[in-house]
């Protein structure tokens, strides 16, 4: 079986919320711990979560889970989510066939479809298996062992999708009817939107 990582990343400094949207309260516990629980509940073999803005109060949050998780931080996280994911991977196990880049702001990603994203890419460990929801590209994406190097070089802005474009041919699409690959909590309005449709 595939070892599969995850890199979650929660480093940033919520400059569009206005205050750091890792601890915002979901069920009673911290976005960021909502969040890594599901990745813990899920069929990958371990995680790697990248901490960096106020980082002792975030990895306060998720300190009584206990599991297949380590904390790192970053401290060039105000660069940009790419020095995220290169650090994340410094971490990563050398038995890793893949890595999945996921973001600790998209609270509607759900366990189920997190093993449903892994067990796809499993059918061909070559790929870099995306999620779209009609022609909407979301998260989080699953890269190839054989693009390690190429992520461990990212240093700004943009996450790993400058990757994902440098080698278009990889993509493996993994349709998906939910938009919730493509929502992420990043301003009050999406805090608002989100809770109001948990209510329902």
């Amino acid at each position: 079986m595939s070892f599969l990582s995850v890199v979650l990343l929660a480093a940033g400094e919520s400059k569009r919320m206005g205050k750091l949207k890792q601890l915002l309260p979901v069920d009673g516990k911290p976005l960021v711990k909502f969040s890594l629980e599901k990745y813990l509940e899920s069929i990958c073999d371990e995680v790697v979560l990248v901490v960096g803005c106020e980082a002792d109060k975030v990895s306060a949050g998720v300190e009584q889970l206990s599991g297949r998780h380590v904390t790192v931080f970053n401290a060039n996280y105000s660069q940009g989510m790419g020095t995220s994911i290169s650090k994340g991977l410094e971490a990563v196990s050398d038995r890793a066939s893949g890595i999945m880049i996921a973001l600790a702001d998209m609270p509607c990603i759900s366990t189920k479809f997190i093993n449903s994203l892994i067990y796809f890419w499993r059918g061909d460990i070559s790929c870099i298996a995306v999620p779209y929801c009609g022609e909407k590209r979301g998260n989080p994406v699953i890269f190839p062992k054989s693009l390690f190097g190429e992520l461990a070089l990212l240093n700004g802005v943009g996450g790993g999708f400058s990757v994902i474009e440098n080698n278009s041919r990889l993509i493996n699409r993994f349709e998906v009817k939910e938009t919730d690959i493509c929502f992420d909590v990043d301003t009050p309005q999406d805090w608002t939107l989100f809770n109001r449709v948990r209510e329902v």
